[in-house]
């Protein structure tokens, strides 16, 4: 592997855990989470006038262990919780590992 190669590779993987800053512009920063889905829940309710919906409530928890990059994450963000409401049954399966990005909106548009 050549010097720029590794050098390309580490500036990503600074990018990905929020030390760099995006290339698009200094207000924008992204950090990459990794988050354990524990479980999902399906609630039924009506509105009036409105046909019988059906939400499906995902509840994730930051991972902490079970495999070396989980460790890696684990170092970046020790905790964190996430509850997402969909009307999409199968977006979310309990048990799965799902990554999480979360880049600064810039307000001054």
């Amino acid at each position: 592997m050549t010097d720029e190669l590794q050098e390309h590779i580490k500036k990503i993987a600074a990018y990905l855990v929020g030390d760099l800053t995006h290339p698009q512009g200094d207000y924008t920063r992204m950090t990459r989470c990794k988050f354990h889905c524990a479980s999902v829940t399906k609630t039924a309710y009506r509105q009036p006038n409105e046909p019988d919906t059906v939400l499906y409530t995902a509840e994730f928890y930051a991972v902490t262990d079970g495999s070396e990059e989980n460790k890696k994450f684990f170092a970046w963000t020790p905790s964190g919780s996430l509850k997402v409401g969909t009307y999409r049954e199968d977006l979310f399966q309990p048990g799965r590992d799902y990554y999480v990005d979360i880049t600064e909106v810039n307000t001054e548009e």
